[in-house]
């Protein structure tokens, strides 16, 4: 009987001592775990840090290329603005210009109608008293002719009529021949001055043909710098777009490379592999018991 005690008690020892080896050898694996959770903590705090420094430089390179391209893209359209207003002011000072020609023009042609009409005026003046001259000289001569044919009793006082007529008649013919040749003076005067108004007129439409030729290559070089605004401003818009587009492109990129490195980078690796080790599953398993 006490031989069973005995036997008891040992047996009872040997499993005590074994538990206890058993608990301190559990105690050990727990103080090693918990060693590996402070290391995986430790790691997974230095990278999540890491991953917040990368993540600001990534937001501070996103916010400086995003100024740069605001203060490139406003001094693209503050150059194009500039431009514009410039070849602006060139098209008024043209337009300007083609509307002072157009008005001399204007001008040149309603002086040069008016000094026709006088022209027309004064002769029609000149062939008036011409005419008027020579009717009054037709009624002297008709006179005259009347006077020699009276009768013969007469003819004493015929003689002194004749006489008074053919001075009368020599008097107005020279009167007369004075006036036609102040007149052919006037008149050849008048042809003078015709002949250098029209010389003058003609100056006056070669004037006005160079004019309106100046005109045409003014308004031709109008459409031709028109033109060229055009043509610079359609790169200049063009090469705007696609900078615009290139630069939403970047920043696409930038967003779905931080977004894919958050997601699969070898930080996200690490963060799961420290999720799945067993030390943290222990330690799960530990926080479910309390």
């Amino acid at each position: 009987m006490v031989n069973q005690i005995h036997t008891v008690k040992d047996s009872q020892e040997n499993d005590q001592n074994e538990i206890r080896s058993k608990i301190a050898l559990t105690e050990q694996t727990i103080s090693e775990l918990q060693k590996q959770i402070s290391a995986v903590s430790g790691s997974i705090q230095s990278v999540h840090q890491q991953s917040e420094a990368e993540q600001q430089q990534y937001q501070q390179w996103l916010s400086s290329a995003s100024a740069q391209l605001q203060r490139d893209l406003k001094q693209i359209y503050q150059s194009n603005s500039t431009q514009q207003n410039t070849h602006q002011t060139q098209i008024s000072a043209l337009n300007n210009q083609l509307s002072s020609l157009q008005s001399n023009i204007s001008q040149t042609k309603n002086a040069l109608q008016l000094q026709q009409q006088q022209n027309s005026t004064q002769q029609q003046e000149f062939s008036t008293t011409f005419s008027q001259l020579q009717e009054e000289l037709t009624e002297a001569r008709f006179e005259a002719t009347c006077l020699e044919m009276k009768p013969v009793a007469k003819m004493q006082k015929a003689k002194t009529i004749k006489f008074r007529a053919e001075l009368i008649d020599a008097k107005e013919a020279e009167e007369v021949r004075m006036k036609v040749l102040f007149m052919n003076e006037e008149i050849n005067g008048l042809q003078q001055q015709i002949q250098y108004k029209r010389d003058l007129i003609n100056t006056i439409r070669e004037q006005t043909a160079v004019i309106e030729g100046t005109c045409a290559l003014a308004k031709l070089k109008l459409q031709t710098k028109i033109k060229e605004i055009e043509t610079l401003s359609n790169p200049i818009n063009a090469q705007l777009k696609e900078e615009s587009a290139r630069q939403q492109q970047i920043l696409q990129s930038i967003k779905r490379q931080t977004h894919w490195q958050n997601e699969t980078g070898p930080h996200a690796q690490v963060v799961q592999s420290a999720r799945s080790s067993p030390c943290v599953r222990v330690q799960r398993v530990q926080s479910a018991r309390k």
